[in-house]
């Protein structure tokens, strides 16, 4: 089975920057421990890749081949049209058999679905079950915003192959909401511990809302509005991670608040994928 690895959107807050590097260090280090790179090495091939989300698929080869989804936008200074606009690309894929050398391989999508309009489309997640790979992502612009920046959409593609192509559902997978930013998509599913269910859930909100976890269906399409769950509160913190742990049941929040009043780190274990806080 494809192994995956998310990294969240980083806000560039001068309060969080010595805090992130120490978060950051702790989950690189644990990637390396499992994955090491021997050797020194130095990669300027990847210029804009906001978002990351990798997936590791053993390949024929006798290889492990890594793929990167991120968010649209283009893929260096020099992506640019005739006239010097910017060219979106969206959501780029790159390509790695060694975590160094990456090679960028084409897009999730040549045009929009129709159902996010002109909607930017932001934090890929990749996925694999079912016998095939879930890209669920953030159609950020899908709604109106409201004060506390209502708007925002899931969607999710599937393809058989991690390069797609990609058949869009259709449809959102979290509708937007009033007054609550739906971003940044994190499927977990309950694989350990004593009693695993094989439920999965997605996990999806900003400090415009706070987060939120549903039940997510076996199709991997829709969710179950009915078993949402308040994960964490709104606009007390810049950044939320979510890591899922494949050592300890539950999962981590590590948040940040920006308001010095306020404890500057707290750390939430949910004794259940879906438990109360």
């Amino acid at each position: 089975m494809p192994r995956r690895f998310k990294f969240s959107r980083f806000f560039p807050r001068a309060i969080v920057t010595s805090l992130l590097a120490v978060f950051i260090s702790i989950v690189l280090a644990g990637m390396a421990h499992a994955f090491p790179i021997g050797g020194t090495y130095k990669n300027l091939a990847i210029q804009n890749g906001p978002d990351p989300s990798i997936i590791a698929v053993c390949g024929t080869d006798g290889l492990t081949h890594w793929y990167m989804y991120c968010t649209s936008g283009p893929i260096n200074d020099n992506d640019k049209s005739t006239s010097g606009v910017y060219t979106t690309h969206l959501m780029s894929i790159y390509h790695s058999t060694d975590l160094v050398t990456w090679n960028y391989v084409g897009d999730v999508f040549p045009k929009r679905p129709k159902w996010v309009g002109s909607s930017n489309l932001w934090a890929p997640d990749i996925q694999f079950f079912n016998g095939k790979y879930y890209l669920y992502y953030t159609a950020a612009n899908a709604g109106s915003r409201g004060n506390k920046g209502s708007g925002g959409a899931i969607g999710v593609a599937t393809s058989t192959s991690p390069t797609g192509p990609w058949t869009d559902s259709g449809g959102a997978v979290v509708e937007v909401q009033t007054n609550r930013w739906v971003y940044d998509p994190f499927v977990v599913v309950d694989d350990y511990g004593p009693a695993p269910t094989g439920q999965r859930y997605l996990f999806y909100g900003s400090f415009g809302g706070g987060i939120f976890a549903r039940k997510l269906s076996a199709d991997g399409l829709h969710t179950d509005k009915s078993s949402e769950v308040a994960i964490a509160v709104s606009d007390l913190c810049w950044l939320n991670t979510l890591l899922a742990r494949s050592i300890t049941m539950g999962i981590m929040f590590a948040s940040i608040s920006p308001d010095p009043a306020l404890p500057m780190s707290y750390i939430r274990w949910l004794t259940s994928l879906l438990g109360t806080v």
